[in-house]
Parts: C-alpha cells; structure tokens; sequence
C-alpha cells in the first residue's frame, strides 16, 4: 500500500547529524522512496547501518497505519450507529447555543442532604440522651 504520510522521529536527530549534507538528503529521499514502495539507495556502508537500524520502525509503523485502514474500512461497512441510537443523534450548535435542550437537569440537593444529615444526628442524639 503507497502511503502519502510517514513518521518521523526526533530521535534520529544524532544520527542525520553525522550524515554529509548529501547523504542527509538521500536519506529524506529515501524515507520518501520507503514509503511509495521504491527500495532505498544506500552507496555507503554508514548508511546502510542507519537505514537499517531504522527500518523496523518504518515496518512496524507502515503495519499499524494499514491495519488502521482496514479496520476502518469494515467499521465504514457496518454503516454506522443503528437508529434510534443516542450515538447517532448529532445536534447541530452554534456558538452562541453551546448547550443542548435535552441535556439531563442535574440537581444540587445539598440543603437536602444536610438537612437529613442534621435529623439523623438529631435523632441520635436524643434516642443517647434516653439511653443515659
């Protein structure tokens, strides 16, 4: 598969470092190369090692990007949510109405629970007094 898009790491930095600045641009060449499906050209053995102290993680990377693709693919064929899901539902907002109208009303019953907590301590308080 001919990929438009590679990673490139910050990690290889030290290693283009050493490289001429003609070597440097065949490397970026050849990362290109790698990437449409071409074989790299490496004339020198420095970077023959480099080229191939990187290439596993091309590997690994080209693999994750096409089973991503794959599975994306089979998740495009379900079609997405079903109706009726709440998934499915895409409300349209503006800047202005950032909040929907069927958002679900959380109350604060603060005062409720403190006021339960204060009869509960209340009645604890006065079955005690009894006991004494």
């Amino acid at each position: 598969m001919k990929q438009q898009r590679f990673l490139f790491y910050t990690t290889w930095k030290k290693q283009i470092e050493i490289l001429s600045d003609e070597q440097a641009k065949r490397f970026v060449l050849n990362l290109i190369r790698y990437a449409e499906g071409e074989d790299p050209i490496l004339p020198t053995d420095g970077e023959k090692l480099m080229w191939y102290g990187i290439e596993p993680s091309l590997d690994i990377n080209k693999t994750k990007y096409t089973n991503k693709v794959l599975a994306n693919r089979e998740n495009g064929k379900l079609g997405g949510a079903p109706a009726g899901n709440k998934n499915a539902i895409k409300e349209k907002t503006t800047q202005n109405n950032l909040i929907s109208d069927n958002r679900e009303v959380i109350s604060d019953d603060s005062k409720g629970v403190i006021d339960k907590f204060q009869k509960n301590k209340d009645d604890y308080e006065k079955k005690k007094d009894n006991k004494d």
